[in-house]
């Protein structure tokens, strides 16, 4: 009996250490560095993978920035605004005229807005060109200041500005496009302030007046005539389209004569036959008033016939 105690006492001993030695194993599996379990791909780094291509991209450069960074756009230093300036005169819709030239040149064009075109030349006016004109036209005088993007020219040699009023800080260009009057023409890479008129356009677009009051209500026939810049409006590049031509009232006049028939040898002949001075009288010596060959009867000095006063002889 002693004998089978001893030895079932003798197996729980065993368990038990068993037990504690696989407890034990387990714990400094669990303890070792990670450097000792290999490598853990859910743990890896996320510049683990994108370091070397971006080493043999740049021709293996010493330091390199993680991708993140290198797709943020870089800072862009743009010219200095210049200030102390006034609207002179307004061209029409997205042109100014500058109080004094700035770098050689006193016309600006509005940068990232396309305002109906005036009548130019042959060129016939857009819808609502003399509307954005005179819309523009109410920061005449007013003090401004330029802001510039990357490219401060255009072809035509014009400063290309974001123009702001100088005292409320107000941008005209933001100001057009949200007053119905321009839409939004981005043009890289001047694209400094694009995202904001195109919140602006945006919300002209759902606050328009109807009734043809902004280039969003315009009819169809009026709208197709605006350029297409990608925002859902226009056709084309809005080309000039001849504008109508109306005659002079000498050209008339001379169209008139040449389409009439013949004029008549007795013109302005009244009721009576009369020519009322037009026509001098013949050179046959007129009878006495009243007195008329057999078979006449008196008509008067300027009644059909020979200019005798006679007629029916």
């Amino acid at each position: 009996m002693l004998r089978r105690m001893l030895k079932w006492l003798l197996y729980g001993v065993l368990g038990i250490v068993g037990l504690f030695v696989v407890l034990i194993i387990i714990a400094i599996i669990t303890l070792l560095p990670a450097e000792e379990q290999g490598p853990t791909p859910q743990r890896e780094h996320p510049q683990a993978k994108q370091e070397p291509r971006d080493k043999s991209s740049r021709g293996g450069g010493e330091s390199k920035q993680p991708s993140t960074d290198a797709q943020k756009p870089q800072r862009v230093n743009y010219p200095e605004p210049v200030r102390g300036l006034a609207i002179s005169r307004v061209v029409d819709g997205d042109t100014i005229e500058l109080s004094r030239p700035v770098d050689g040149t006193d016309t600006v064009r509005l940068i990232g807005i396309d305002a109906p075109e005036e009548e130019s030349g042959e060129c016939g006016a857009q819808p609502l060109a003399t509307d954005a004109t005179t819309h523009l036209a109410t920061w005449e005088g007013a003090e401004i200041r330029l802001e510039f993007d990357q490219a401060k020219t255009d072809p035509y040699d014009r400063l290309l500005a974001y123009v702001r009023d100088d005292l409320t800080g107000e941008m005209l260009n933001k100001r057009m496009v949200a007053d119905g009057y321009a839409q939004v023409w981005i043009i890289p890479p001047n694209d400094r302030y694009a995202n904001e008129l195109r919140r602006a356009q945006q919300e002209a677009r759902e606050l328009s007046l109807g009734f043809g009051l902004d280039i969003w209500s315009l009819k169809p026939s009026e709208e197709k005539l605006l350029a297409d810049h990608g925002n859902g409006i226009g056709k084309g590049d809005g080309g000039c389209r001849p504008k109508p031509h109306t005659a002079s009232p000498s050209a008339s006049a001379s169209a008139s004569s040449s389409a009439s028939p013949e004029p008549n040898p007795s013109p302005n002949r009244e009721r009576g036959g009369g020519n009322r001075g037009n026509k001098a009288p013949s050179s046959a010596s007129p009878a006495p008033e009243g007195v008329c060959p057999q078979g006449g009867h008196w008509v008067g000095l300027y009644g059909p016939g020979d200019g005798d006063g006679c007629a029916g002889e």
